[in-house]
């Protein structure tokens, strides 16, 4: 999303002039490190990208939280029915308190006028990793694992919630004191 400064007017990003008054657009937000998010969330730094946006390691500056920001593509703001689906994923993954799963916080809009979604940040490794640098795992690590997925899936699917992309790189593990 562009700005006009002389008019304060918001443009698609494939604009450069303002049609107003002539004006350079400039960009109106910029998801970089260190950037203050709705004067809530600094930007630490990006920590996933994928088809359907970014997600970023950011600071809940007054609680001194650490949490993860997804946000949906620039490119994708203008299609109505995607915005709507991402809203949507918030709400009801909102919904899901699981132990194994990703728990949502909140959703908002961003000053370049694109939601995102506030969850609680997962320092782990990917599954998808794990396997790169240790290779096959032993039998009981890898029954632990998958009975853990299986779990927040199920609970998933009792609130009707399908997952569409269950892979190792969307698998995080976590070292806690009750183990992995």
């Amino acid at each position: 999303m562009k700005t006009c400064p002389t008019c304060q007017l918001k443009y698609p990003d494939n604009y450069a002039i303002c049609p107003d008054d002539g004006s350079a657009l400039q960009e109106a937000f910029s998801w970089t490190d260190g950037k203050i998010v709705r004067g809530k969330y600094q930007l630490i730094a990006k920590v996933g990208q994928g088809g359907m946006g970014s997600v970023y390691k950011a600071l809940h500056i007054a609680f001194g939280e650490l949490r993860a920001l997804k946000v949906i593509a620039p490119e994708l703001l203008s299609d109505e029915l995607f915005v709507k689906r991402f809203k949507h994923e918030a709400v009801i993954t909102r919904r899901l308190q699981h132990p194994n799963a990703v728990r949502v916080d909140d959703i908002d809009e961003a000053e370049d006028g694109r939601p995102y979604i506030v969850m609680e940040f997962i320092d782990g490794k990917s599954l998808k990793k794990l396997i790169r640098e240790e290779g096959p795992l032993p039998v009981p690590r890898v029954l632990s694992i998958i009975k853990q997925c299986a779990s927040a899936l199920d609970a998933a699917h009792k609130l009707g919630m399908v997952h569409r992309d269950i892979k190792p790189d969307n698998i995080a593990l976590v070292d806690t004191p009750d183990g992995e």
